[in-house]
């Protein structure tokens, strides 16, 4: 149901479709937190979308990244 959803509708809709799941079953993503999203105060979800989240990048990732970023022109300046 989800892929006809992000294929014959707009892509909004398709938020209106994970919102759900994501707030009443969904863990926090914040470092620290963990707990269900449905069990968070409005102060406590103010509070977790304001702290960084729990990611962690080992060495084979971190070299992915540094590869995809030297592989990119660089932007380009603009002279006034």
């Amino acid at each position: 149901m989800r892929e006809w959803v992000a294929q014959h509708l707009p892509g909004w809709v398709l938020g209106v479709y994970d919102w759900p799941s994501y707030r009443l079953v969904g863990r926090c993503w914040a470092a620290g937190c963990g707990r269900l999203m449905i069990l968070h105060s409005p102060w406590r979800l103010y509070a977790c979308e304001r702290t960084p989240m729990a990611i962690v990048l080992n060495e084979e990732r971190y070299a992915e990244l540094v590869d995809a970023d030297a592989d990119q022109k660089p932007a380009a300046t603009i002279v006034v």
